[in-house]
């Protein structure tokens, strides 16, 4: 694809529309991910707890953890029609018979050594004790726990330290004190009539929790780490497959004041304040997400090997435009240049083949990963060939004159451009050929 002889102004609203063209998939979200830890595998010890519901060896407990931009704050998980919560496993979730909580924020902090309380499945945001003043304690990753533990167990539970889930929760419990009391606690559906009869209930043998009426709310909670600010959402108990629809609502912080932006996990009726996160489905869907690739979708949370397959080629792909593109796989129509109609630009240099000249310009590859592109050109004459490297706001980074040729294969050196797009303008005699490029 050659764009040729575009005015400032012109080139600039093709980049900026180019750029919303590749990158509208890719968003702005507060929240930025969820991402899901093993937080414990219990061994044969644990499994000859006396107290409370047996625990087989080989058990996971997983936490889920929301990811959110600085200055972000979760106020409620929710589950309604158009959007179910659903928290599920293969097998059986484990609750603990005698000081199981449904949610984590009602445990009081001297249970976690009573047995297996500390493994117990639960609902929360972010925190994991009862608010005790001046304390209440909230979960983080266990890799970023240095402050030890305050669960002491007897019995050599809970001590199991292995490749997956890292040190024994008696060694690092993911939890830490912090002095945030939060306010404005409140449930619906789940506890009913002072009865929980979801897989939260203690002692419970169930494997699935689905609701289309359930919230746990609060004032808002950011992480214990403002900088990392990550939220704990639940704490699940299994030896089964984990799997869980979540929404969130979030508190968002845009000129000094607060709004609610709901993350859903269905991508139907979704608008400024109601937001599709793929994260918010597991297992999570991999296949390609690299927007440069036609095979790209944002529902896509992982990367699977092989999955991107087909480069984009931005380019005109109406036949009946004097510069259509035959390799071209998406269009922008703006592109497209017809007598008569060029989008302000000059036809006659957009489409040279109307003047009947011999130049063919090629510049590849395209996205750019090695610091380089290369320029070949080939005309019918020896002709001034000259290039000129400009950035979307139109200022020229480089010029260089290669001489009076007919037959050229320059190598284009980009080592001191930073990743983002760039134009590579040629001019071939009175011909004048340019062209989009990504650098990553």
């Amino acid at each position: 694809m050659c764009l040729i002889g575009m005015k400032k102004n012109s080139l600039v609203k093709y980049l900026f529309l180019l750029s919303i063209f590749l990158f509208s998939n890719l968003g702005h979200a507060q929240l930025e991910k969820l991402f899901i830890e093993k937080y414990y595998v219990s061994d044969l010890k644990d499994q000859t707890n006396s107290e409370g519901m047996k625990l087989p060896a080989g058990t996971t407990t997983y936490r889920i953890y929301a990811d959110l931009e600085k200055k972000s704050k979760i106020s409620r998980i929710f589950g309604n029609t158009k959007f179910p919560i659903l928290i599920a496993s293969s097998d059986t979730i484990y609750n603990d018979t005698v000081d199981g909580k449904s949610f984590g924020k009602d445990i009081s902090r001297i249970r976690y050594s009573d047995n297996l309380v500390a493994l117990d499945s639960w609902l929360t945001i972010g925190q994991t004790t009862t608010y005790k003043s001046p304390l209440a304690s909230f979960g983080i990753p266990k890799v970023d726990d240095n402050d030890g533990s305050f669960i002491k167990s007897s019995g050599g539970f809970l001590s199991n330290s292995n490749s997956e889930a890292g040190k024994a929760l008696t060694v690092s419990d993911g939890m830490l004190s912090n002095n945030l009391n939060i306010k404005g606690w409140s449930s619906n559906g789940l506890i009913v009539l002072g009865v929980d009869t979801s897989i939260f209930d203690k002692g419970g043998f169930k494997k699935e929790f689905k609701s289309t009426l359930f919230e746990l709310k609060s004032d808002g909670v950011s992480g214990v780490d403002s900088v990392k600010n990550q939220v704990l959402l639940a704490q699940i108990t299994t030896k089964g497959e984990l799997k869980f629809n979540m929404n969130l609502e979030l508190l968002i912080e845009e000129n000094g004041k607060q709004r609610k932006v709901m993350y859903v996990s269905k991508n139907e009726g979704t608008n400024d304040s109601t937001i599709y996160s793929p994260f918010l489905s597991y297992p999570f869907t991999c296949g390609c997400t690299d927007p440069n690739y036609l095979e790209y979708d944002r529902a896509f949370v992982c990367t699977k090997e092989g999955a991107c397959k087909t480069p984009i080629v931005i380019g005109c792909m109406d036949q009946s435009a004097c510069n259509f593109d035959a390799n071209a796989n998406k269009t922008l129509p703006s592109l497209c240049c017809y007598p008569g109609k060029c989008n302000n630009r000059d036809i006659t240099i957009v489409c040279p083949s109307l003047l009947n000249e011999n130049v063919n310009c090629e510049i590849y590859p395209n996205p750019v990963e090695n610091d380089y592109v290369m320029l070949d050109v080939q005309t019918g004459i020896d002709q001034e060939i000259k290039y000129d490297i400009i950035d979307i706001y139109g200022k020229n980074l480089k010029s260089l004159s290669l001489g009076k040729l007919k037959l050229i294969n320059e190598k284009i050196n980009l080592e001191n451009l930073n990743a983002g797009m760039y134009q590579i303008k040629v001019q071939v005699g009175s011909s004048v050929f340019s062209k989009l490029i990504i650098k990553k």
